[in-house]
């Protein structure tokens, strides 16, 4: 199974949380972001065009409130620092901590509400 296949079930059985919109791409998920306005982003660094650090900047330049959760295969300590000075709520080794991403999404939530 694919990793967002995975994601997406994940997030299915989370009571109240919906996803809308998914993408592989920096320009897409820069337009969804902005057009969709969601209370959680959770992105993986690598993209098809790019890497989310820069979806990261354009959702803190355009203040939209959105808690973006930055996920890797490849979480060298240099994207995880970069990812939270960007303004990431959370970053995650893919490999290592994937079973935290929904008790991250849970709270970002929970901080909504």
């Amino acid at each position: 199974m694919h990793v967002r296949e995975r994601l997406l079930r994940m997030i299915e059985e989370i009571d109240g949380m919906d996803v809308v919109g998914q993408t592989g791409s920096v320009l897409e998920a820069c337009e969804l972001v902005a057009r969709l306005r969601p209370d959680a982003a959770l992105l993986d660094v690598r993209l098809a065009d790019g890497n989310s650090f820069a979806v990261l900047a354009a959702i803190r330049k355009s203040e939209i409130a959105t808690r973006v959760i930055m996920m890797s295969q490849n979480p060298f300590a240099q994207y995880r620092s970069e990812a939270l000075r960007l303004g990431a709520a959370y970053f995650f080794d893919k490999s290592k901590e994937f079973e935290k991403i929904v008790p991250a999404l849970i709270l970002i939530k929970a901080q909504c509400q």
